[in-house]
């Protein structure tokens, strides 16, 4: 950097060190906020624990078809 003071020089390479590291700090913090998100929605839409091979989340709501009583 072309600066004239060395003082002004170790100072601005240390904000422009800051302002570098701080928000690639913030963006790890959401992705990983994010990454969790992701993996919960990931394990509610595979779980199965009926172990019928059709993910629980597609079985919502639906009741057993079952046989109509004749009268």
């Amino acid at each position: 950097m072309a600066f004239a003071d060395p003082a002004d020089t170790e100072r601005i390479k240390a904000a422009v060190l800051l302002g570098s590291l701080l928000p690639a700090g913030m963006a790890a913090l959401l992705v990983k906020r994010r990454n969790s998100i992701y993996r919960r929605l990931w394990e509610a839409e595979h779980l199965d624990e009926d172990a019928d091979g059709i993910p629980d989340i597609y079985q919502r709501g639906t009741r057993p078809i079952r046989a109509r009583r004749r009268r």
